[in-house]
């Protein structure tokens, strides 16, 4: 998916993979920025998720490279886990939003 150039592109010529290094989480366990438990159902997994998420996303708000990761994970279209700050549904916001804004700037 092409979101073309929005405050969610990743920073003119920085490699790809050069933002993961000041990533705030490389010092964290993955797990939090992945809130799905195995073999937990219902509310248990609710908990766990929203739990998890409470202390990913305020790493991730001050994070240097917060930009560059939500951009990285909307353009490969990352449908699992907390990038940029966002949770899995606040980033399908924002792709069909941009998607609806694309469309209009075509019409």
């Amino acid at each position: 998916m092409n979101i073309g150039p929005t405050k969610y592109t990743k920073t003119r010529g920085t490699r790809d993979d050069q933002w993961r290094q000041r990533a705030l989480c490389r010092d964290h366990d993955p797990d939090i920025w992945f809130p799905d438990p195995e073999g937990i159902a219902g509310h248990g997994a609710a908990r766990i998720r929203a739990e998890r998420e409470a202390i990913a996303i305020p790493i991730c708000e001050a994070c240097p490279v917060q930009a560059e990761c939500l951009a990285w994970a909307l353009v490969n279209d990352q449908r699992f886990g907390v990038w940029g700050g966002k949770t899995e549904q606040e980033r399908e916001t924002i792709r069909r939003r941009m998607q609806r804004n694309a469309r209009k700037a075509t019409a």
